[in-house]
């Protein structure tokens, strides 16, 4: 049967959906399991809320012990005696209201919001305590202003409400002297239990009137004890529950929170599976998109020379190809092999485009040995992970199947583009190299250019906004999606692989110079994963 929500859990389960909707607003942070300020005061408001809520179950499942059946059956069960194990719930209880007094501070001074820095947070966290008096210091304005300070003041050490002298007793069971067993009928019932214990001497001499008055009085002040602490640990719950629950519906009046409604706890689950479904990369390659000449090719190569047959590893085809939206006016047919350690890179590579690729301009093969594939050069890694998301296997076995890569996202767009900086300083060089280029050599330089510029805008796209794609058309959509002032910005690279690229040696200086433009923003991003990293290992 399920109860009504009490005003704690409310509150609870609002601070956290409310954490929860902030957080799936920064996907460029969440992507890099990184959160910003705001975020990490709205989830300390959430943690410490919960925590408040865990103490006052806490405190009520102890109360519930103390009763007589559990305090005997447990007590006979691991053979201490009952009395034992009724102060050791006493204890439970004073220290779990002690611990409901620290969370429940740190829990108001989190929820009203001050200059704090995020460090300057974190470092209350570790803090032991939380005075009353600190608390009242610094956050005195909003207190007094929300009505909080009586609903406060019950907590401190020297209230004479019932919490303050359960801190007290706290206070004196955890650093001094214990008074619990102190109570004159846990006294009595000790006296009378030491007179009737069997194996004291002091039995010996006793008459059946005295060792009846001894049981009788045994009893009777084991129950009277008992039940006191039965009372006094009731007591202090519901003044502790009454305080939280009042202290709760004044600060959703002052903060004028409302519970989130269904609709809008629907609306939040679909964002956060769209979100979580935005980091994924997903290969939408299929081995039937690949034309049958293209395996036929790979096929006879491999048979027809014995080199390949002998050294090769796997064979990855990767691009627009095995995702079925290969075109003919800017599309390359890409084929990544990985080779045997102990291979003749040279030789393979020469006899292979002699006696296979001869003719066939349009297929881009990278030969790489095995060891240099696995290896942890960013380079190695960029590779490995454009097969794993961008290719299928046409011969031999998966390396790459296990590796984990970074979601979408800051993380990923800096592997893609680590080597951006060197493909723009090679495109300079090339320039200067080639003074008077052909047209035909122009075009496709200028596409090569323009595709790796729409591939770093997306990455600074989804640095923004987490989502990926190997499909360019989809990456146009995207950064489009992101930056829609710069559409007409996109648009024009979209025409140059529409008209299979430009025709002027000063267009294609300018296609260079667009994306060296864009070096300060790739340094930024490098600046800022360099400065998560260090605060991370902090």
């Amino acid at each position: 049967m399920q109860t009504e929500k009490s005003k704690i859990e409310i509150f609870k389960d609002f601070l956290f959906l409310r954490a929860q909707i902030k957080k799936i607003n920064e996907p460029w942070n969440y992507a890099i399991n990184q959160i910003s300020h705001e975020v990490r005061l709205l989830e300390l408001q959430s943690e410490y809320a919960s925590e408040v809520y865990r103490v006052l179950k806490e405190l009520k499942i102890t109360t519930e012990l103390l009763k007589d059946t559990f305090a005997t059956q447990t007590a006979e069960l691991i053979h201490i005696d009952s009395e034992d194990l009724i102060i050791y719930l006493q204890g439970i209880i004073l220290h779990l209201t002690h611990q409901m007094k620290d969370k429940l501070l740190k829990f108001i001074y989190f929820l009203m919001e001050g200059e704090e820095t995020t460090e300057e947070l974190e470092d209350l966290i570790c803090q032991n305590d939380l005075s009353l008096a600190d608390l009242f210091k610094k956050k005195n304005t909003d207190i007094n202003k929300a009505g909080l300070k009586e609903l406060l003041e019950v907590w401190g050490q020297e209230s004479k409400s019932g919490i303050g002298v359960s801190l007290r007793k706290r206070s004196d069971y955890h650093h001094r002297l214990s008074t619990l067993h102190l109570r004159k009928p846990l006294q009595d019932y000790k006296t009378a239990k030491m007179i009737l214990d069997s194996s004291s001497s002091q039995t010996s001499g006793l008459s059946t009137n005295g060792k009846q008055y001894f049981i009788q009085q045994k009893e009777s002040s084991f129950k009277k004890w008992h039940e006191e602490t039965i009372v006094l640990a009731k007591n202090t719950l519901q003044e502790i529950d009454k305080n939280i629950h009042s202290i709760v519906e004044v600060l959703m009046k002052y903060y004028n929170f409302t519970p989130y409604t269904n609709e809008e706890i629907t609306e939040f689950s679909d964002k956060y599976s769209s979100m979580l479904e935005s980091f994924e990369i997903k290969n939408e390659t299929s081995k039937s998109n690949i034309p049958q000449n293209m395996l036929d090719l790979i096929s006879n190569g491999i048979s027809n020379l014995p080199l390949l047959k002998d050294n090769i590893e796997t064979i990855y085809i990767v691009g627009s190809i095995p995702r079925g939206n290969y075109d003919t006016r800017w599309s390359d047919m890409n084929i990544i092999i990985i080779i045997s350690n102990s291979c003749n890179h040279t030789n393979l590579i020469e006899e292979t485009q002699k006696k296979v690729l001869e003719g066939k301009p349009d297929f881009k093969v990278q030969f790489i040995k095995k060891n240099e594939f696995l290896n942890d050069s960013q380079n190695s890694r960029k590779l490995r992970f454009i097969c794993k998301s961008d290719g299928v296997i046409a011969y031999g076995q998966d390396l790459v199947k296990e590796e984990k890569f970074p979601n979408a996202g800051m993380n990923l767009a800096l592997l893609l583009n680590f080597d951006l900086i060197d493909d723009i300083t090679s495109y300079e060089n090339w320039l200067k190299e080639n003074p008077n280029p052909s047209t035909p050599i122009i075009q496709q330089k200028s596409l090569e250019i323009t595709k790796r510029t729409i591939d770093f805008l997306f990455g600074i796209a989804i640095t923004n906004q987490p989502f990926y794609t190997s499909n360019r058309r989809k990456r146009v959509e995207h950064i489009n999606k992101v930056f829609p002032d710069n559409i007409r910005t996109t648009e024009t690279y979209n025409k140059i692989l529409a008209n299979k690229g430009i025709s002027t040696k000063e267009e294609l200086e300018l296609l260079v110079e667009a994306l060296k433009s864009k070096e300060k923003i790739f340094q930024y991003m490098e600046k800022t994963k360099t400065e998560i990293d260090a605060k991370t290992k902090k």
